[in-house]
């Protein structure tokens, strides 16, 4: 184990280490979240600004009101279900879209500040305002 110049008693101590894709993957999820308001940066909804309803995984996003499609569904008796022709929304990847920053009216990067007392905060690249959560 490297310990990087540090004395480590591995007997009475505890070492607690993260790897470089845990790190990575706690960065990706810190930049948007549940709630956030986001504006879409390529495709056919580019330009579109919604709220992130929910992660469908670490990478994709469900954002309220973008990437409608047409599903047609078949009736289901068992389930009540009737067939047709249904719109859904579909997840977007989230280097699709950026956070949109009220203040400028534009999207917007998002970096990570340590506050005195130790708590990580969002915060907006451009002009350095906290993002309040949602």
């Amino acid at each position: 184990m490297r310990c990087y110049g540090r004395q480590v008693n591995s007997d009475s101590e505890i070492t607690v280490t993260s790897g470089a894709s845990e790190a990575i993957f706690d960065a990706v999820l810190a930049v948007v979240q549940t709630g956030d308001e986001v504006i879409v940066l390529t495709g056919r909804d580019k330009g579109k600004r919604g709220v992130v309803a929910s992660r469908k995984d670490d990478s994709y996003l469900v954002i309220d009101g973008v990437n409608l499609v047409k599903k047609h569904v078949k009736p289901n008796p068992m389930k009540g279900t009737t067939g047709g022709i249904v719109e859904k929304v579909m997840p977007i990847h989230q280097s699709n879209v950026a956070i949109f920053n009220a203040a400028t009216g534009k999207a917007d990067r998002v970096g990570i500040k340590v506050n005195a007392d130790g708590a990580r905060v969002r915060v907006f690249k451009s002009n350095g305002a906290e993002i309040k959560a949602a």
